[in-house]
C-alpha cells in the first residue's frame, strides 16, 4: 500500500513530550491550575503569569511550562492568552461538581479525579517513553536499548507502507528521539562528536543504508534527563517508590494493563512498549492498525485500564457487587455531563454536543467511583445508534474521535426525568 501523510500527524508516530522546562511537581501544580479555573471559569495570561511566579519561576519559563501543559491537554498559551484546553475541563467538571451517589466533593476525591486523568494524559502524550522508562525502574542504560528498539519496532512496521523515497524520510524522521533540550528548554548543542554520530546515522556513509539497519543515535544526557523527569511523575501518581525498591502495586497493574490492550512488543532484548496512534487517527494517515499489524485501540481502551486503577469505589460502597449499568443510567449519566459540560466554561461559549473527549473520562471516573462495571462502550453507542428509538447520536467533529448529539435528554438541562 502506497500512503501520503499530512506532515503535522507524522509527530503522533512516536508518543513522547520533548519539554523539559516545568514537568516537576506535576499533581501539586495541575491541582492549583484547577482551582484557579473553577474560581472564575477561565484563566486569563496574567493568571497565568501569577500562578508561574507563585511556583518559584520568572517569566521566561511561561511559554516553557505552558508548552508542557498544552501536550497534556490542559491549557494552551498563544500571544500571551490562555486557551482552555479538554484536559482541564474534564478536571474542572469533575473537581466542581458533586454528583450525588457517585462521589463526594471533597480533597480525596479531587486527589483520585487529578491523578486518573493525568494518568491518561500523560499515557497519551508520553506512553512511548514513560511506559518503557516505568519498565526499566528509570535505569538510563536500560531506557535507551529500549527506545532503541521502540525506533527499529515503529521503523519496521511503518516502512513497507510507503514507497516515494522523500516520504519515506520524512516519516521516517519522525520516528525518533529528537527533542533533546538543556533544562532553559532552549535546543541542546551537541557537541561535534555527537554531531558526527547523528548525520553517520541519518546520512553520510550510511545513507545507503535502511533506515531499519541504521544507528539510532539518542544522547546520554537526554536518557538521564527523561529517567528524572518521568520518575518524578511516577512518584506524584503512586506508580513508583524508590524507597520501597521501585514499582509499586499500582506501577505494575498500569504495565500489565498495557500489556492487555496491545500497547507491547517482543525484541531481541525482550519486550518494551510501543504507543501507536490511536485506530482513528492511524486511518487518517491511511495507515489502518489491520495493514500495521498493530492493535486497534481507542481512547476508551486506555480510559477502562487507567480509570480501573486509579479511581477506587467509594468508601460507602466498598465490598458491594458490582452492577452493569443500565442504558437508562448511561444516557442519563451522559446527559448530565453534557449539562456540566456547558457550565464549567464561562465565557459564554454555545455547546450543543459532547464531545467523546469530554464524554468518555467523566462517564468511566463516575462508574467507577459508582461501584459500576464499565460497559464495552464503543458497542454500547453501535447498538444505540441503530435503535429507532435512540436517545443519542453520532457526530463529527473535526479532528477528533467525533462527538455526541443527545436527542430528547438534552431538553432536561442533564437531569434525568
Amino acid at each position: 500500500m502506497a500512503a501520503t501523510v499530512r506532515s503535522e500527524l507524522y509527530d503522533g508516530l512516536v508518543r513522547k513530550i520533548g519539554y523539559s522546562v516545568g514537568l516537576e511537581y506535576l499533581v501539586l501544580r495541575v491541582s492549583e491550575l484547577v482551582e484557579l479555573y473553577l474560581s472564575q471559569g477561565t484563566v486569563t495570561g496574567g493568571d497565568w503569569h501569577q500562578l508561574v511566579k507563585s511556583w518559584g519561576r520568572n517569566s521566561t519559563a511561561e511559554q516553557h511550562i505552558a508548552d508542557f501543559y498544552s501536550s497534556l491537554d490542559l491549557i494552551r498559551r498563544y500571544n500571551s492568552a490562555i486557551h482552555v484546553l479538554p484536559g482541564l475541563e474534564v478536571l474542572g467538571i469533575l473537581f466542581g461538581h458533586e454528583r450525588p451517589t457517585t462521589m463526594k466533593a471533597d480533597g480525596d476525591a479531587h486527589v483520585v479525579a487529578l491523578k486518573f486523568v493525568l494518568a491518561q494524559k500523560l499515557l497519551e502524550a508520553d506512553g512511548d517513553i514513560f511506559l518503557n522508562a516505568l519498565l526499566v525502574n528509570f535505569d538510563p542504560s536500560d531506557l535507551l536499548e529500549k527506545l532503541q528498539d521502540l525506533i527499529r519496532f515503529k521503523r519496521g512496521v511503518v516502512r513497507p507502507h510507503f514507497k516515494q523515497a522523500s516520504v519515506i524520510r520524512r516519516v521516517m524522521e519522525s520516528i525518533a528521539i529528537k527533542n533533546q533540550t538543556e533544562a532553559d528548554g532552549k535546543p541542546k548543542r551537541m557537541s561535534y562528536a555527537e554531531q558526527s554520530r547523528l548525520m553517520w546515522s541519518n546520512g553520510g556513509p550510511s545513507k545507503h543504508k535502511e533506515w531499519t539497519e541504521q544507528e539510532i543515535f539518542i544522547s546520554d544526557d537526554y536518557v538521564e534527563k527523561v529517567c528524572v523527569t518521568r520518575r518524578g511523575w511516577a512518584e506524584d501518581l503512586g506508580l513508583f517508590n524508590k524507597s520501597l525498591g521501585g514499582l509499586t502495586e499500582t506501577g505494575s497493574a498500569l504495565l500489565n494493563g498495557a500489556r492487555k490492550v496491545g500497547l507491547s512488543f517482543d525484541t531481541e532484548h525482550g519486550h518494551g512498549f510501543a504507543f501507536w496512534p490511536y485506530g482513528f487517527e492511524l486511518r487518517k494517515m491511511s495507515l489502518p492498525p489491520k495493514d500495521l499489524g498493530v492493535a486497534d485501540i481507542s481512547p476508551w481502551d486506555v480510559i477502562n485500564v487507567v480509570s480501573g486503577i486509579f479511581v477506587p469505589r467509594e468508601t460507602s460502597i466498598q465490598g458491594a457487587e458490582q452492577e452493569a449499568p443500565t442504558r437508562v443510567a448511561v444516557i442519563s449519566m451522559l446527559a448530565e455531563t453534557l449539562a456540566l459540560y456547558r457550565n464549567v466554561d464561562k465565557r459564554g461559549t454555545i455547546r450543543h454536543d459532547l464531545p467523546l473527549f469530554i464524554a468518555e473520562p467523566v462517564l468511566a471516573f463516575w462508574l467507577r467511583r459508582g461501584g459500576q462495571q464499565l460497559p464495552d462502550f464503543r458497542t454500547f453507542l453501535k447498538a444505540e445508534f441503530s435503535r429507532k428509538d435512540r436517545k443519542v447520536d453520532y457526530v463529527m467533529l473535526r479532528g477528533t474521535e467525533g462527538g455526541l448529539r443527545l436527542m430528547e435528554w438534552a431538553g432536561t438541562n442533564g437531569r434525568r426525568t
